[in-house]
């Protein structure tokens, strides 16, 4: 104990279609401009209220982002910066829907343009001149000014080396899978497009599982950060006539122009990767055999086209295409019930004011699991490991965020480490306070690690190009981005990144769903993290709960009770009723992968701060598993969908701070913060597993309560007030980070980024 002592470090998400006329018209006074209106989600931080609005020069101030507030001299353009136009084009988000409605006239009325009004947060996105930047902030409607950063996407082995070949296999007579294999689960892939003709991505009659394709690029044409002739947001002068305008701008026309019925192209090739990982079959081999198989290889994927052909987009465009996944999630035949986000973009706000994370935190209370790269910044261009360097969206709460593991190409799992380019946690996003003080969140990230380097799947290859941008730009420089082997729509590549990792647990998630339709996703992120396999002397802060165990997420997901979902949209489950199904039990805590016994972690993150452990997390329901409330240290919250009773579908959310007096962890639950004690996120995942062997941690008698905002007890990264230093580089050459920050703020694909 004295030598974990030394190793401590100073630390601690259409109405009536005559709504949208209607809001069209709204802002007719500016070149005949249309501004569409759609009802939108609850802000979760709603800090401008009328009665407490306060409007002088620091408190506005509070509400701009430190990067916009930044822009508003800077003289160097970037992608959402026009100093010749002395423009900028920012997320406004606003209190409530009504808000934005009028902040969206106030825009246009000081010769700005709104651009589009979104679904899964409050608020619009917008062209603003840069002198009414302020003025804007002043409106007591308007919550938080945020940059349109530019995005990026993040960078049959497989099948072994998770677990997954012991559950199914392949007839090469019949084209099919025997076992689970994702079938009726929709998988939405926001990305850089998916190549539809890609055989990998075919099922057993040959037919693609690409099911839709939409292109939000469509709606908001790309800027290049080199231009400062284009205007940011709409070119109007490339608008013909106000039809076409107003097709641009309004939902229910939209839905129909970014609609394609070709595949999008994807001459990045990111995506089409990213898609055959998460459900590929694979390319069959002249044995028969597949090579490159993902891990979902019969789901449907759900094409939504975020990124451009250099792997580069707008937090917007992530935002819009959130937004059309909650619109048609529930369609005939779509079941979408899985979102993959293997881009990264800045984490410098608060996952509280984030205007991503607000997105996927609603896509999460609406019952879609939302699978995210941790980002691929765990080291430093001297080779020193990083610490809290999670980026958006990963940094938020609700979503499972996850880091990069190495298998070294072998299908044994005593080898595995975590790859040196993989974020480390704890997420470093953070607030300031009324003093000017940086709060920063703390929360334990990533939640689990998944293989992630070296992985074989779908090379996107187009009949108009020489090979996608992926390949020949070769950004990866130490092991980089390989064709594999074959031509054509069976072409195969070589990737690596966390954003290779975040599909094979987006996989994972739709083959526990098509085994139990019943689960929520919190109660899939706990599922993975207490199945997951301890890496040897990883600490939590880089392997999270430890790693991907497909076999074991699975045997555990096959006993719970499959009506778990619409008891607790129901509220009929109450704390303390079984969770478990009629007749079954609890399986045994480890599992046979590659001729090893994998033992599994047998704990969870839970309120960001807090380890959990013990059977009775699935023996019996926990609160915590409804998706609607979100719990961190910072507070409890309650996000609610609303169901447009003439559209029948989700159109809002409310959103409300929890204070009365709430069970969210039964009696019987053991807690181990205590264990983990001042070392926090650096605590091995192998010392917490083995700490309830021997009997360790706090087993709670009455369960935890949530009242008036105090929590159980400080948790891990708090213990005795301690709190991380600023920017500390640290003995044994470890840096902590100040959360992400990258340049011009780009949201990255990360295969732009350090690979290894």
């Amino acid at each position: 104990m004295k030598n974990r002592t030394k190793q401590v470090f100073s630390v601690i998400v259409i109405r009536q279609f005559a709504r949208q006329i209607i809001a069209l018209i709204l802002t007719l006074t500016m070149i005949s401009g249309i501004f569409p209106h759609y009802p939108t989600i609850t802000a979760l931080a709603q800090t401008s209220t009328t009665a407490t609005c306060k409007t002088d020069l620091a408190s506005v101030q509070k509400k701009i982002s430190a990067v916009v507030q930044a822009a508003l001299t800077t003289t160097q353009p970037t992608s959402w910066i026009d100093p010749i136009k002395n423009t900028v084009q920012v997320l406004v988000q606003t209190t409530n829907e009504t808000g934005a409605k009028s902040v969206s006239t106030a825009i246009a009325a000081v010769g700005g343009l709104p651009v589009y009004s979104f679904r899964s947060i409050d608020g619009v996105l917008a062209v603003i001149p840069r002198n009414q930047v302020v003025e804007i902030a002043r409106l007591c409607e308007v919550d938080r000014i945020t940059a349109d950063h530019a995005t990026q996407q993040t960078a049959s082995h497989l099948e072994t080396t998770t677990g997954l070949s012991k559950l199914r296999s392949f007839s090469s007579t019949s084209n099919t899978f025997s076992g689970v294999d994702g079938t009726g689960v929709g998988i939405a892939i926001l990305d850089s497009g998916v190549m539809k003709t890609h055989t990998s991505l075919a099922n057993s009659a040959n037919l693609s599982r690409v099911t839709k394709a939409v292109n939000m690029l469509v709606v908001q044409p790309s800027v290049s950060a080199a231009s400062t002739t284009k205007i940011l947001g709409i070119d109007l002068t490339a608008i013909s006539s106000l039809n076409m305008l107003t097709k641009m701008l309004t939902k229910t026309v939209s839905d129909a122009i970014i609609a394609s019925t070709e595949p999008n192209p994807d001459d990045y090739g990111h995506g089409t990767a990213v898609a055959g990982i998460a459900a590929g079959r694979g390319i069959k081999g002249t044995s028969g055999t597949l090579e490159g198989t993902g891990i979902a290889s019969n789901a449907n994927i759900f094409d939504v086209k975020v990124l451009d052909d250099q792997g580069v987009g707008r937090v917007s465009d992530a935002i819009m295409g959130i937004d059309w996944v909650l619109s048609h999630k529930d369609d005939i035949g779509y079941n979408i019930r899985v979102i993959n986000l293997s881009l990264a973009a800045p984490s410098t706000d608060s996952w509280t004011v984030d205007p991503l994370c607000r997105s996927v935190r609603r896509a999460t209370a609406a019952g879609l699991t939302v699978v995210v790269a941790a980002g691929n910044y765990g080291q430093n261009a001297d080779g020193k490991e990083v610490y809290g360097t999670i980026s958006s969206p990963g940094n938020d709460p609700s979503v499972i965020t996850v880091g990069s593991a190495n298998t070294y190409q072998t299908n044994y799992r005593s080898d595995e480490t975590v790859n040196h380019f993989s974020s480390r946690g704890p997420s470093r996003s953070f607030s300031v306070n009324s003093k000017g003080v940086k709060e920063y969140d703390n929360l334990l990230k990533p939640d689990l690690v998944a293989p992630g380097n070296r992985i074989v799947t779908a090379e996107s290859v187009l009949p108009d190009t020489l090979g996608q941008y992926l390949i020949t730009s070769n950004l990866i420089k130490e092991v980089p981005v390989l064709h594999k082997k074959g031509t054509s729509t069976s072409a195969l590549l070589e990737l690596s990144g966390t954003s290779v990792a975040a599909p094979v647990v987006a996989g994972t998630v739709a083959l526990m769903l098509q085994k139990n339709p019943g689960l929520t996703p919190p109660v899939i992120k706990a599922i993975l993290q207490y199945t997951a396999q301890q890496l040897p002397q990883a600490k939590i802060a880089q392997q999270g709960a430890g790693l991907l165990n497909i076999n074991g997420a699975l045997s555990l997901a096959g006993v719970i009770r499959n009506d778990l979902s619409a008891v607790v949209t129901a509220g009929t489950i109450k704390a303390g009723d079984s969770l478990l199904a009629t007749g079954l039990s609890m399986p045994n805590a480890s599992t046979r992968i590659a001729n090893e016994t994998t033992n599994w972690g047998g704990y969870i993150f839970a309120g960001g701060a807090h380890v959990l452990a013990g059977k009775e997390l699935f023996t019996r329901y926990q609160p915590i598993y409804d998706p609607r409330i979100v719990w961190t240290q910072k507070g409890l919250l309650s996000i609610t969908p609303v169901v447009d009773s003439e559209m029948g579908t989700i159109w809002t959310f409310e959103e409300q701070p929890i204070t009365a007096k709430t069970k969210l962890v039964t009696s019987g639950v053991t807690g181990l913060d205590r264990v983990a004690g001042e070392m926090g996120p650096f605590v091995s995942g192998e010392f917490l597993s083995g700490s309830m062997t021997s009997g360790q941690g706090v087993l709670f008698s009455e369960g935890v309560l949530f009242s008036e905002g105090v929590l159980f007890s400080e948790g891990v990264l708090f213990s005795e007030g301690v709190l991380f230093s600023e920017g500390v580089l640290f003995s044994e050459g470890v840096l902590f980070s100040e959360g992400v920050l990258f340049s011009e703020g780009v949201l990255f694909s990360e295969s732009k980024l350090r690979g290894e």
